[in-house]
């Protein structure tokens, strides 16, 4: 039998599986959440991916929830939260922003939460 995730583990595991979404550099973008041809996202853009919005209302506001979540875990690893911005996206979108600094910012963010298990 197997244990169920913690709600800490369910969000490695989906910064996890964002930051391996746009590991490689020609899978990242800015400016825009999802480019096609090829398949490009944001931070932002791939956390929603791999956290799809289902049909059933009850479970669209968990899922939608858990997102909000994600992201705050992000805004953490970036310096903090503004309530009027998303602080996510506008990280990603500096124009100085490099790759290396959006998968060092997945990094932090998934030691921060590693810090907090038990």
């Amino acid at each position: 039998m197997t244990r169920e995730l913690t709600e800490t583990e369910k969000t490695i595991l989906v910064l996890d599986q964002a930051k391996e979404l746009i590991r490689d550099p020609k899978r990242w973008t800015k400016g825009q959440y999802h480019r096609e041809g090829p398949d490009r996202w944001c931070m932002l853009g791939a956390v929603d991916h791999v956290v799809p919005l289902p049909a059933d209302a009850e479970a669209w506001e968990d899922a939608l929830a858990f997102r909000r979540h994600v992201c705050d875990c992000l805004e953490d690893a970036i310096g903090g939260r503004d309530p009027d911005i998303e602080i996510v996206a506008a990280y990603n979108d500096q124009p100085h922003r490099t790759h290396a600094q959006v998968m060092k910012a997945f990094d932090r963010a998934i030691k921060l939460l590693r810090k907090k298990q038990p």
